[in-house]
């Protein structure tokens, strides 16, 4: 059995508040207890210099125990309400990248 690191970076619409931000990382932090297989969850901010990031402000991280606990996440209702409600408005770009850990 692989694990799994399932990335998402993002790049902030502009006006985006700390409120809003908190309620996004709240929400996908709480997947944890709601979805089966989830093993942890981060954040990480953008520190690079280089001007290769293509304005993403960071990532989060979702790991999986193995590729079927990250197809149910995919499709699991709560990962689409969490997207929709949280993400979706105050995201103008992202992008994942899924790795066997």
């Amino acid at each position: 059995m692989v694990a799994i690191e399932h990335r998402v970076y993002y790049r902030l619409k502009p006006g985006t508040s700390a409120d809003q931000f908190m309620a996004f990382y709240e929400n996908i932090i709480g997947l944890k207890g709601k979805i089966e297989g989830i093993g942890d969850i981060y954040f990480k901010r953008n520190i690079s210099k280089e001007g290769k990031d293509h304005g993403c402000g960071g990532f989060f991280a979702v790991l999986f125990k193995d590729i079927s606990s990250l197809n149910t996440y995919v499709g699991h209702p709560e990962h689409e309400r969490v997207a929709s409600e949280y993400f979706r408005p105050i995201r103008s770009y992202a992008f994942v990248a899924d790795n066997e850990i």
